[in-house]
């Protein structure tokens, strides 16, 4: 079957699909998992997140005091401002009251907006420079912890009762919270004799230290329902027990000043948003996926109960089994994977797809995107038609080193990288220097052409133009082309292992690096080439919810991959194993260096201590899986993404072969215009 006869068949087949659809309609409705409650103003800085663990919280920031209600029965969740802040750090509710502290040290209680002082806590001095403090209440008390004027780490005690007010140094940080199961106040010591921390309880009455586990010190916060500490790291949010065993919480994202406003719901600051989410419970059920498996699918069942089933395709293609399901409106398979460039455009178009706009978790995960890839999964109207879940993106690299040292500038157009390739061809540069000119085609006359067609197809796919071959810039090129580049390779591979001046790589991991993409002329943007695989919900799916959570739970999964996909990734992924050995060599540099001298033995030190050094070096230049560079050659290559959504007019046989031809001579270059260009139309007539 021809290109266009595969075509023809896939459109007739969603023509019916069409039909069919256009009576077919869901009502959509908020699934309740999370809700964005207030987004902070620009300069407005959260000072305290506070609940009371039967679903009301209180949020301070440097601008007011907002009370957070949340109705388990109704589903429901509201965010309102209870008055300005004009002085306070905190704010907490003791028996039905809301209190607020001022930074020096006064308490006052809120009712109807109006502030009524309470009390005086004799401070030694403001606290406003070390906000956000902790703090919690137990036992009529109020607990907050400070650096003191002296940096030792201090528990303020105030009885809220009898207005006392006592000062300990349990602790090693200002860090506290209250363990209603053991009536104590929680917090870290460090122990300088094996240089660990340990988590530790401490009871006012008795002025007891208690040890409880060791537990590294971080920035942790209590949830009494749970009696265990909330952690927040870079993917997830997790809940430590008391002895220090870590479990992730399914369907909660990493938030700032997290917290727990009742069982299994969570408040938070995320994206700067106020933001509440619901624990995922623990499922049972299947969701089948045509296309696409992950290595967290495990984990994605293991935590969820869910199973995951990959399906194989059973047609001559991904597409042909995807129309054949949904003219069929068959829902044994619930999520479709495809790449964008198979037809994602017309899925948006027909509107062939359930949308995903009902998951507010996969929401926030799409504006964290970098915009070309939000705006390519989109349709017009903001619907989210698909979800990116795999990138692979064409990149081309020059070996601007090697060009600097025959006196070249970095190329920027074919046009010049063609003059440079003959100039050191004269040289005899390239089978003196072991080079090629490029690593993904031979230099020959068919070769390059073909690979400088595909180059300039991919301009009209960025301007969605239709495609002709019939302009200026194609006819200047393919006759420099035709008239400089040999018939035949006079620089052909002997190993596979040459250089190459100009690389084109595809990959979902890149390094930093000269990115020089070729370009069509001067005045021509700079495009790359990036294709992202994607997940659509088949519409006629009986397992939507399940299929719906799979892709909320891969949209938390992070990895070095995902770069290409969140420009909130903006911060450098270390190697821990790396850095696990780099520690051990530097300790092992330090012993050496402090090894009691011995004459005998100082050649053997020294010897070491130079290999070491080597070693330590080698294990700097790998210890980051990306770096602060890689970071910003990702968002630079993220502002000239094409992806194309497409796949009917690709670079396919029929012009690789009308390519062949022009290259042998069969034919002229305007009989190859015409020919390519008539193919074209008669493939566009067909899918219409």
């Amino acid at each position: 079957m021809t290109v266009p006869q595969k075509a023809a068949r896939f459109f007739a087949l969603l023509l019916v699909v069409f039909c069919a659809f256009a009576s077919w309609n869901r009502a959509k409705a908020d699934n309740g998992i999370s809700a964005s409650l207030m987004q902070l103003a620009s300069n407005e800085e959260v000072l305290s997140l506070y609940s009371n663990e039967t679903g009301s919280g209180y949020l301070l920031t440097t601008n007011a005091l907002y009370q957070i209600v949340v109705h388990e029965e109704e589903g429901s969740k509201a965010c309102k401002a209870l008055c300005e802040n004009t002085n306070f750090i905190a704010a907490f509710e003791y028996k039905r009251q809301v209190f607020l502290l001022s930074a020096n040290g006064e308490l006052v209680s809120l009712k109807d907006g109006q502030c009524n002082h309470e009390g005086q806590i004799p401070l030694a001095f403001p606290l406003r420079d070390q906000t956000p403090i902790h703090f919690c209440i137990g036992n009529d008390t109020f607990y907050f912890a400070y650096w003191s004027d002296d940096e030792v780490a201090t528990l303020g005690s105030y009885h809220l009762e009898g207005m006392e007010y006592h000062e300990y140094t349990p602790f090693s940080v200002p860090w506290c919270a209250w363990d209603a199961a053991s009536q104590q106040v929680l917090g870290f010591v460090y122990q300088l004799d094996d240089a660990s921390w340990q988590l530790a309880g401490f009871r006012e009455d008795t002025q007891i230290l208690q040890e409880l586990c060791p537990l590294d010190y971080t920035q942790y916060s209590y949830c009494k329902g749970e009696n265990a500490l909330l952690l927040s790291e870079r993917y997830h949010a997790y809940t430590v027990s008391m002895d220090g065993v870590k479990q992730e919480i399914p369907g909660v994202p990493p938030m700032d000043a997290l917290t727990c406003l009742g069982k299994g719901c969570y408040a938070g600051i995320r994206n700067r948003r106020l933001c509440v989410y619901s624990e995922l419970e623990v499922a049972s059920g299947e969701v089948s996926i045509l296309g696409y498996s992950s290595r967290y699918d495990s984990d994605f069942s293991q935590k969820t109960g869910i199973s995951v089933v990959e399906r194989s395709c059973q047609g001559e293609s991904i597409m042909e089994d995807v129309a054949t399901a949904l003219v069929t409106q068959d829902g044994s398979i619930d999520i479709f994977a495809i790449w964008t460039e198979e037809g994602l455009g017309f899925f948006k178009q027909k509107g062939f797809f359930d949308d995903l706009q009902c998951s507010p978790i996969l929401q926030e995960a799409l504006s964290e995107m970098f915009p070309a890839i939000q705006k390519a999964v989109q349709t017009d109207d903001q619907r989210i038609a698909a979800w990116p879940v795999e990138a692979y993106i064409t990149l081309m690299t020059q070996d601007t080193e090697m060009l600097q040292r025959h006196g070249f500038e970095t190329v920027t157009t074919w046009e010049e990288a063609l003059d440079v390739i003959s100039s050191l061809g004269k040289e005899n540069f390239f089978q003196d220097n072991h080079y090629v000119p490029f690593n993904t085609c031979a230099y020959d006359r068919a070769s390059v052409l073909s690979f400088f067609a595909q180059e300039y197809m991919l301009g009209f796919y960025a301007e969605h133009a239709e495609i002709t071959f019939d302009t200026e810039d194609f006819r200047r090129l393919a006759e420099k082309i035709l008239n400089t580049v040999p018939l035949e390779d006079p620089y052909p591979r002997t190993d596979g292992y040459e250089d190459a001046l100009f690389c084109t790589s595809y990959s979902n991991l890149i390094r930093a690096t000269q990115l020089a993409p070729l370009r069509i002329s001067a005045e021509e943007a700079t495009r790359i080439n990036a294709s992202f695989r994607v997940l659509i919900l088949n519409p006629y799916s009986p397992h939507k919810d399940e299929a719906l959570r799979y892709m909320e739970y891969m949209a938390t999964k992070r990895t070095a991959e995902d770069y290409f996909l969140y420009e909130s990734m903006n911060q450098p992924m270390i190697n821990q194993a790396t850095l696990q050995q780099l520690e051990m060599t530097d300790q092992k540099i330090a012993d050496a260096q402090d090894a009691i001298p011995d004459p005998s033995k100082e050649r053997e030190r020294l010897a070491l201590l130079s290999q070491l050094e080597q070693e330590r070096q080698f294990l700097e230049s790998e210890l980051y899986i990306v770096s602060a560079k890689d970071i910003q050659s990702y968002a630079m290559v993220s502002k000239d993404f094409v992806i194309l959504e497409n796949s009917e007019l690709l670079y396919n046989d029929r012009i690789e072969a009308l390519v062949s031809q022009v290259a042998q001579g069969a034919i002229s270059l305007d009989q190859f215009i015409d020919k390519a260009d008539a193919y074209v139309q008669m493939v566009i007539q067909e899918g219409k």
